[in-house]
């Protein structure tokens, strides 16, 4: 039987409905390839190689 928490470690391939609302998370496509990171209750962790995260300080 098939798990959610077997894919963490795995490549797998999300398509969104509306993507054009997360282009301020840096989903500018369609459909992307993702690394699951985790899961929990919240649901997929997910890393994407497109995003840089910068710190900053004030």
């Amino acid at each position: 039987m098939f798990k959610i928490e077997d894919t963490i470690g795995d490549v797998i391939l999300i398509s969104f409905r509306n993507y054009e609302d997360l282009k301020d998370f840096g989903i500018t496509v369609e459909a992307a390839h993702y690394l699951v990171k985790g899961v929990d209750q919240l649901g997929l962790w997910l890393e994407h190689p497109g995003i840089i995260l910068s710190k900053t300080e004030d």
